[in-house]
């Protein structure tokens, strides 16, 4: 590992408040949101985002306190705060000695708007010195201390921030014990906890769970590991987890720990590898089949174990009851051969070689059949192919489906090239709806802009 020196950045601009508690988050790989927290003289709920730059190994922050709405009643700390697109969500937290929080709030970070979020499902319960990641677009809470119940926690919720649904998750495997205060990363769809508080003593075990499998499990280190501690810090850095400060009964930490992942993350690779290897001699093979799809009137067949566990659409449809749960043959009349031969390679060998056809093609069928990913994939490979000839009815589709990227390279390349497409009437090949949202979001998008221009001048 590199060797690491502190050096003092002279901060531009606002100069903020000293202050513990509070949370950052990185926007757009070089902004720096900075909310809330607790001062001598109290609660914070201001915003403050810091541009970093690098000009050779000198570092430079150009710090603003941005003038949000909404934000009364905001004050708190211990919170948890991550970004999803272009909104900071900020869950839970303390208000005052007695009072912790378990409502959402957003800010959109184009408008700055505060905006109290109604969420449905099971809603956790209020906590602070909790922790969060997100991963695929949704944001996952661990832990923390629950001050209604006097005690600390190791629930785990997940947050859909499209829908704003809260659903309570059962994991399986070593579950780590009621913590709060410890660190929490995530890699590659894999959470890695270090230390905390579990109400009586403090810890220093590592954990890992298993965002896809839903599994926890311990990590068996090697050396001696750092301290028992909690209110420490935690950054990803290369293949690995820097752990830095913290406090026990005894001591605060200033000293810095690295511990390796590469041999966990290279033996999770080669298993997946070798798993990968093993379903790909299923792909559409009639060796232990099940069930055959009819497609076009061509039979394809297919194993309903497999197709259950990687897609809920056919989970849904093989559920115990259903019609097809009983069938060996099952006609699929809404979707073409190229794009079902796709799915089925995506579903069993983890791959799928796109075209501009074929992304268009499996953007309504992965979007119905809830393959989250593979839509992702689509979206990115036709929003990084946009061209002035495809873009109307890239833009009318971005506008058909609930997609999860495409509307933002639409409305990017939109403005980037919007005299082009007059130019060429190709906005009035767009549907009405398409049409009016169109231009709607640009001008938002140039309103904030000019906002922002003024706020600089």
């Amino acid at each position: 590992m590199d060797s690491y020196e502190w050096h003092d950045v002279h901060i531009k601009g606002f100069k903020p408040e000293s202050r513990w508690g509070h949370s950052a988050c990185l926007h757009n790989e070089n902004k720096m949101v900075i909310f809330g927290g607790i001062h001598k003289v109290g609660l914070l709920n201001d915003t403050i985002i810091m541009t970093l730059s690098e000009n050779g190994d000198t570092v430079s922050i150009d710090s603003e306190l941005v003038n949000t709405r909404g934000s009364s009643g905001l004050n708190r700390c211990r919170h948890t705060a991550n970004i999803h697109k272009d909104e900071m969500y900020v869950f839970g937290g303390i208000e005052d000695s007695e009072n912790s929080l378990n409502h959402l709030w957003k800010l959109n970070l184009n408008d700055l708007i505060w905006r109290k979020c109604k969420t449905t499902g099971e809603q956790p319960k209020k906590r602070h010195s909790h922790r969060s990641v997100t991963f695929n677009d949704k944001i996952y809470i661990f832990g923390g201390y629950l001050v209604s119940d006097s005690q600390n926690t190791n629930d785990l919720f997940v947050l859909n921030p499209e829908e704003l649904h809260w659903d309570r998750i059962t994991p399986q495997g070593f579950i780590p014990g009621p913590m709060r205060g410890m660190t929490l990363q995530e890699d590659n769809g894999k959470m890695y906890l270090f230390g905390g508080h579990d109400g009586d003593s403090y810890s220093n075990e590592s954990f890992v769970y298993d965002i896809r499998e839903n599994i926890w499990d311990t990590i068996q280190t090697k050396n001696q590991p750092p301290a028992i501690r909690t209110n420490h810090t935690g950054v990803l850095y290369d293949e690995g987890i820097v752990i830095w400060g913290g406090v026990n009964n005894d001591e605060y930490f200033s000293n810095i720990y690295y511990l390796d992942l590469k041999p966990l993350m290279k033996q999770d690779k080669e298993s997946e590898q070798q798993y990968i290897a093993q379903i790909k001699e299923l792909y559409l093979s009639d060796l232990h089949s099940d069930v055959s799809f009819v497609v076009e009137g061509a039979s394809f067949p297919a194993h309903k174990n497999i197709l259950a566990v990687r897609c809920k659409y056919f989970a849904s449809m093989f559920a115990s009851g259903m019609q097809e749960s009983r069938k060996d043959s099952i006609e699929l009349p809404d979707v073409q051969i190229p794009a079902f031969r796709a799915i089925m390679e995506y579903i069993y060998c983890n791959q799928v070689k796109l075209t501009e056809k074929l992304a268009i093609d499996l953007l309504e069928t992965s979007n119905k059949w809830v393959l989250t990913q593979l839509q992702e994939q689509c979206e990115v490979f036709l929003g990084e192919n946009l061209t002035l000839e495809n873009f109307s009815q890239i833009a009318n589709l971005a506008q058909k489906f609930p997609t999860i990227h495409l509307m933002h390279y639409v409305l990017e390349f939109g403005t980037e090239h919007l005299e082009r497409l007059e130019e060429k009437e190709d906005l009035y090949k767009l549907d009405q709806c398409t049409l009016v949202n169109f231009i709607f979001k640009v001008r938002c998008q140039d309103a904030c802009k000019c906002k922002d221009v003024s706020q600089h001048a």
